[in-house]
């Protein structure tokens, strides 16, 4: 029992300690956060908050990137023209594009596009404003994920499609706490 003093504050740090890790990592952005490599290729989804008010604008990044270990080509245009996006809602159901979203995707759809080299390990990036294209205002979580066609290694005419990890976007009303993503 003399031991118990001390024992008892160990176990308040250790506790503590693990608090503060938890609240320190959920307030980082996740920027290892990434779909699994297929092809050669990663996909990540990002946001530079983690949670929003209802309508905040939302913008997310794609970051893809070449884990190969040759240069690769990838198809680059507008995120909409070579992304698609599945939004789960707050309520479970799927959401929808908004009337803007729609003759957004319209006219993204006759965009051009052009060819990129990637070299190994090389990223590269394109934001996109979700909350344009998509209604986000009811309060909740949105699960969104990402996916686009990259060209497989063997043969140029076949695609193989590469998914992003999934990004949680809080809506709700701001609270008094940072809510930037560090």
């Amino acid at each position: 029992m003399k031991n118990f003093p001390s024992f008892a504050i160990l176990l308040a740090l250790g506790v503590s300690l693990a608090f503060a890790l938890t609240a320190e990592a959920e307030e980082k952005p996740a920027e290892s956060a990434w779909g699994p490599s297929v092809e050669g290729f990663r996909l990540s989804l990002r946001s530079s908050q983690a949670q929003y008010a209802p309508g905040d604008k939302i913008e997310v990044q794609l970051v893809l990137q070449n884990v190969d270990s040759k240069k690769r080509v990838v198809a680059r245009s507008r995120p909409l023209r070579v992304h698609e996006f599945q939004i789960i809602g707050p309520d479970g159901k799927l959401v929808l594009l908004t009337t803007q979203g729609m003759a957004i995707l319209r006219a993204t759809r006759y965009s051009s596009f052009s060819l990129m080299d990637l070299e190994p390990k090389e990223e590269h990036s394109a934001s996109l404003e979700l909350s344009d294209i998509y209604d986000l205002t009811n309060r909740g979580e949105y699960r969104v994920l990402a996916s686009r066609q990259v060209w497989t290694r063997d043969d140029d005419k076949k695609f193989a499609t590469l998914a992003s990890n999934t990004l949680v976007i809080k809506v709700a009303e701001k609270d008094a706490k940072k809510d930037k993503r560090k």
